[in-house]
């Protein structure tokens, strides 16, 4: 894929401790699906499913994210899926104690 057509996706600041923010910037309108998964690489559950317009954008996500399961999530390591009908990025972020 050239540069031209790839999603420029972050995640900061990273370690999180209270909440990180997920930039993105789209060429084009379109779906995307920002998802969390655990290390061992279940999903924990959706962070973002929404149409966005072609542009820069911006999700804060809160360490107190409530998973599937219903319970906060506890500290260590997780994944930051982003996903478009063309490409699909994943961010390694930790998640510190409070």
């Amino acid at each position: 894929m050239s540069a031209s057509t790839e999603t420029a996706f972050e995640v900061y600041p990273n370690p999180v401790t209270a909440f990180t923010t997920i930039t993105f910037s789209l060429n084009q309108p379109e779906n995307i699906t920002i998802m969390l998964f655990s290390v061992e690489g279940k999903e924990i559950g959706s962070i973002v499913d929404a149409y966005y317009a072609a542009g820069n954008h911006k999700v804060n996500f809160f360490n107190n994210f409530q998973s599937n399961t219903s319970a906060s999530l506890a500290a260590g390591i997780y994944f930051i899926q982003f996903k478009t009908n063309k490409e699909m990025v994943t961010r390694k972020v930790i998640l510190e104690g409070n």
